[in-house]
């Protein structure tokens, strides 16, 4: 059907309907583009409103960079050295919702998008994703998970690279049984046409944004993650090169060093590639995730129990891991009956 885009970033020559995964329900999406205009904020007062709502969500649980460092990033564009390789940008997207007399924000997305010239490739760190309570099952979830494509392409072009090789990478948690947020979010990722690449492939690690870490004197820990990766235009590859996950790990940590301690990252890169290299140069298989709360079943490797064992003791905190088939029976019983992912 006609992708009909909204005002705002969607009517950019960079937004392409096909795009949109098929999983995602192109009806429910051209809804939600007429309805949601997508733009930028254009003063930092604007961004304090979006950085409030990410904060108010995500700032208990230390998933979201302080203010001083993403107000920096927002003020400057990007953060990045200018003979940098590899180059990243700092965007905040934010939906307002159209049918509402206050035309207050209905969801945000957040994100770094690199670019590498020399060798065509724009990847996006997807940062983070929130739609307010009384939007949710309005598609507005995967208008922004859509989003962020756009955003390479544009800043893609405007580095001179007309068709780049365009990667989405979230980092997500790992799977516990009584967090049920995160397990939807995985259920709407493999929607989304993302897959994984197994964890004791690529054993990668977000760095410790803590104040008391990056200006004190605490040690860092870093938090373990699943690489979480949608390769556009290749969704239905169920494997991916071992260069191409070098080429990850590299924008990856791109982005990171601009408001990370390189010591801290250095570990993070290490234990990766360490992993990576075991691997050999055959290419990797990936992860196909499930779509219905009946297959959570097959999210089994993706169990905090069986990936934590992966990563230094340091970095795997003071909560004791569960039996792995224990954890498992849990993660079943936890969504049975099974409720419709939005």
């Amino acid at each position: 059907m006609t992708f009909e885009p909204a005002p705002g970033l969607a009517a950019t020559p960079f937004w392409r309907n096909a795009d949109v995964f098929g999983g995602e329900g192109a009806d429910k999406v051209s809804r939600a583009a007429r309805r949601y205009p997508l733009t930028e904020p254009g003063s930092i007062a604007a961004f304090d409103e979006g950085y409030a709502m990410l904060d108010a969500t995500f700032g208990a649980t230390g998933e979201i960079e302080r203010y001083d460092t993403l107000a920096a990033w927002f003020s400057a564009g990007s953060l990045s050295a200018p003979d940098a390789p590899i180059t990243a940008h700092y965007h905040m997207v934010v939906a307002r919702d159209s049918e509402s007399a206050t035309n207050g924000i209905a969801g945000i997305r957040d994100c770094f998008v690199t670019v590498d010239r020399v060798n065509a490739v724009s990847l996006v760190l997807l940062s983070h994703s929130l739609v307010a309570p009384e939007h949710r099952r309005s598609g507005l979830g995967a208008l922004l998970r859509h989003v962020p494509i756009a955003l390479a392409r544009r800043a893609a072009a405007a580095a001179g690279v007309e068709e780049p090789r365009i990667l989405l990478f979230a980092e997500m948690e790992q799977v516990q049984p009584s967090d049920r947020p995160s397990v939807i979010r995985l259920l709407a990722y493999g929607k989304a046409g993302y897959r994984v690449i197994p964890p004791p492939i690529l054993p990668f690690a977000q760095p410790d944004f803590r104040e008391e870490v990056q200006h004190g004197p605490v040690p860092p820990q870093p938090l373990p993650v699943l690489a979480v990766i949608r390769q556009v235009g290749e969704e239905t590859s169920t494997e991916i090169p071992v260069q191409r996950v070098e080429t990850l790990v590299d924008h990856l940590l791109a982005v990171h060093r601009c408001h990370s301690r390189w010591d801290h990252l250095v570990p993070i890169r290490e234990h990766a590639l360490r992993a990576l290299s075991a691997w050999g140069t055959a290419p990797v298989p990936l992860i196909t995730l499930p779509t219905q709360p009946s297959d959570v079943g097959a999210l089994a490797p993706l169990l905090r129990s069986v990936t934590f064992p992966l990563y230094p003791l340091t970095w795997q905190g003071s909560e004791p891991l569960k039996n792995p088939d224990d954890e498992l029976a849990a993660l079943i019983a936890a969504w049975s009956p099974t409720p419709e992912v939005p």
